[in-house]
Formats: C-alpha cells, sequence, structure tokens
C-alpha cells in the first residue's frame, strides 16, 4: 500500500491517535445520547475502524513490521 516507511509511520502514528481519541470520548458519547443513538453510533464507529485495521493498516504493517510493534 504505502511503500515509504516515512509516510506509512505518519499514517500509522494519526491512525493510532485518531482511535485513542474515539476511546477518550466514548463514555461521554454514551452518556450524551439516547440507546438506539449510541447504538448505531457504535455500529458506525465499528464499520469505519474495521476499514482503517483491515484497509489502511494491516497493509501497512505487512509492508513495515516493525511499524506495527510501535504502534502498540
Amino acid at each position: 500500500m504505502i511503500t515509504n516507511r516515512e509516510t506509512a509511520k505518519l499514517v500509522s502514528d494519526t491512525l493510532q491517535r485518531i482511535r485513542d481519541d474515539l476511546r477518550e470520548i466514548h463514555h461521554s458519547v454514551e452518556a450524551g445520547c439516547q440507546p438506539q443513538e449510541f447504538a448505531a453510533y457504535n455500529k458506525a464507529l465499528s464499520r469505519i475502524l474495521h476499514h482503517f485495521d483491515a484497509d489502511i493498516l494491516e497493509p501497512i504493517y505487512r509492508a513495515h513490521p516493525d511499524l506495527s510493534a510501535q504502534a502498540k
């Protein structure tokens, strides 16, 4: 996918920061929504995170395995 290591690291780091931000607001979103709204939000977010992993991060980590260890 992304062969340039610096670019791959930038993408990996950015997506990991987004994940961290989403984790931080998770309980606030749940507390501020009706249950059915939160369920819809959670379902949509799960789809997005799956695509982050399957379509972006996994190919990056196959090409740059050292970045995978740094992301954890």
